[in-house]
């Protein structure tokens, strides 16, 4: 419930994620995926971050959360396609990036009592995964 309860308040995304060491190549996939291609498919091909086993696929973020696909994602809305942006990651130097939205939830002002029920509700249908843990005990 803590978990769930934190994402809310802070609101969350859901993203696909593609980075390569090639601006040409970032630039040229997401290309393809403005023009429909799926992005998890060339995440699994072509992306050298680690959710490329996953297709790009992102644990759920907080939207104040560190990271670069979050960046990326900032005033996009669900189904949105970042630009390429050039990014820091540890040990591949310049790398390119971009993200696709998949979902998106606005922070939730609400009290922990108002949303308790909602909360029960999908932890019954998606119980908290590892990933997510590590971002509520990463203290970001």
């Amino acid at each position: 419930y803590t978990l769930r309860y934190f994402m809310r308040r802070r609101g969350s995304v859901q993203l696909l994620y593609y980075l390569t060491d090639d601006r040409e190549r970032a630039i040229e996939a997401r290309g393809k995926v403005a023009q429909g291609a799926d992005l998890r498919v060339l995440a699994r091909k072509e992306s050298k971050a680690e959710s490329a086993g996953t297709g790009g696929v992102l644990p759920r973020l907080p939207l104040d959360y560190g990271h670069p696909a979050v960046e990326l994602a900032k005033g996009l809305s669900q189904g949105g396609i970042s630009v390429v942006r050039e990014i820091s990651t540890e040990g591949m130097g310049k790398s390119y990036a971009f993200v696709q939205v998949l979902d998106i939830q606005p922070p939730d002002p609400r009290s922990f009592e108002e949303l308790k029920g909602e909360i029960a509700l999908e932890l019954d249908r998606r119980p908290v995964e590892g990933p997510e843990l590590e971002i509520l005990l990463s203290g970001r």
